[in-house]
């Protein structure tokens, strides 16, 4: 499986069979292109930014749970100041990925126990949407094996961050290709994407 990253909360998920977009960029809201690229699934956070995708793909943007193309989908209920934004896990080749979008605040027990365990944590690495405080709450909550940071803006503010929740990045890299097999059972680890398009 391999893992891209382009930018606030917009990720690509691929495998062999299927690709995974999460939060396709909103030229308005990030000041940003969209990323030229095609998807069979579309993932979003904040469902109200999903009303102009024009797309072929299957798009997600709610609570619940979904199967596509041996993509497991589950949607937790979440509320950011009365908006609906919903938490996810997308398990692809038995990997289990907690996407929490531009997450701002803590999780709350409940939530935490739906989404279960984990193995791969996207999260904000932003003080400005997440504080490194309520960041490192739900990386002990959830106790993934590995962590790779959205919303980041520049290298300041990622190290900054970094720093604060107490992690060293084991690796910074244009994409991210991984199994399993080759996820750490024994501590937390952190992996830098660099944006690209």
């Amino acid at each position: 499986m391999q893992i891209n990253w382009y930018g606030t909360s917009c990720f690509k998920i691929i495998d062999q069979e299927v690709s995974v977009l999460t939060d396709p960029l909103s030229p308005e809201k990030s000041g940003l292109k969209n990323p030229r690229i095609t998807s069979d699934i579309i993932i979003l956070s904040s469902p109200e930014d999903g009303k102009n995708i024009s797309s072929d793909a299957f798009v997600f943007k709610t609570a619940g749970e979904a199967e596509i193309k041996e993509v497991f989908i589950q949607g937790v209920v979440h509320f950011d100041k009365k908006i609906f934004k919903p938490l996810y896990k997308i398990t692809v080749e038995d990997l289990r990925i907690c996407f929490l979008g531009e997450l701002n605040e803590e999780l709350s027990e409940e939530e935490l126990d739906k989404l279960g365990e984990v193995d791969v944590l996207l999260v904000p690495f932003n003080n400005k949407i997440l504080d490194f405080k309520k960041t490192k709450e739900i990386i002990n909550a959830l106790e993934p094996s590995l962590i790779i940071p959205s919303c980041w803006k520049n290298q300041k503010e990622l190290f900054g961050f970094v720093k604060e929740i107490g992690l060293k990045i084991k690796e910074e890299t244009d994409k991210l290709r991984i199994k399993k097999k080759d996820l750490s059972t024994e501590k937390t680890e952190l992996i830098v994407l660099k944006p690209g398009i």
